[in-house]
């Protein structure tokens, strides 16, 4: 396994995917200070709450291209033949692509953190207060950990399709889902946009209906679940992994 996990990391290195971490950890930062560059009164919390909420919709495409395109680029660049080669179950070869990508999670929120925290004092022009701090850091692996449980969904419509395209196109929905809904009460339904609600809510914000953590978390659980066990079950019955 951590042979497999070394090679996926160096075929990331070698790739021009890299950039995606950066655009993906900054942007985020400077759309919420562009956002609140008009309001007045804008503290510290306020400021990250608006960037945590751009982070959490845009990563669904940033990371959606990510997973797509370590899947897909193996049938598209002729390597899953020099890939099933490896002596060891198929089913860690999407382990080991799992595990990159959560790597590819947490540096990219600390990325945005450390973008928001210098995009934050040049707009704001205060100091960032310790217990923001404490409060930021709490909400970090919840956020984490629900990107991470929504990435087998991607997985398994790209080990279907073999196709970059498919993730794009899955984060673009993705994140339409989120704007569209953001306002009404059924999005802490839509596995898709449950980042965006818990980590609102964690933060202490409320502008996004959120009536029970369970419920929600339950949800997420469920669609990670169930899509690991059909992206293995379908791994094991495809042709080319027997």
């Amino acid at each position: 396994m951590f042979r497999l996990i070394r090679v996926e990391l160096k075929k990331l290195t070698s790739s021009r995917m890299l950039w995606l971490i950066v655009v993906g950890g900054v942007i985020p930062a400077i759309i919420a200070a562009l956002m609140l560059m008009n309001h007045e009164n804008i503290g510290w919390k306020s400021y990250l709450n608006v960037s945590m909420d751009v982070f959490n919709s845009q990563s669904l495409l940033t990371f959606a291209c990510f997973t797509s395109f370590i899947w897909a680029r193996e049938y598209e660049e002729n390597t899953m033949e020099i890939t099933l080669c490896y002596p060891y179950p198929k089913y860690y070869l999407l382990m080991s692509k799992l595990v990159v990508l959560l790597l590819i999670i947490i540096c990219t929120t600390i990325l945005w953190v450390l973008g928001s925290g210098i995009s934050g004092a040049l707009f704001l022009g205060q100091a960032l207060e310790k217990n923001i701090v404490f409060q930021l850091l709490k909400v970090l692996g919840p956020i984490v950990l629900m990107q991470f449980m929504l990435l087998t969904i991607t997985f398994y419509v790209t080990i279907l399709t073999k196709q970059i395209l498919s993730g794009v196109a899955m984060g673009v929905m993705c994140v339409a889902l989120c704007t569209i809904f953001q306002t009404s009460s059924f999005i802490q339904y839509i596995p898709f946009c449950i980042p965006l609600v818990i980590s609102h809510n964690l933060f202490g914000f409320h502008n996004i209906i959120l009536y029970s953590y369970s419920t929600s978390w339950y949800i997420l659980i469920a669609s990670f679940v169930i899509s690991l066990f059909l992206c293995i079950f379908t791994l094991k019955k495809k042709w080319e992994f027997r």
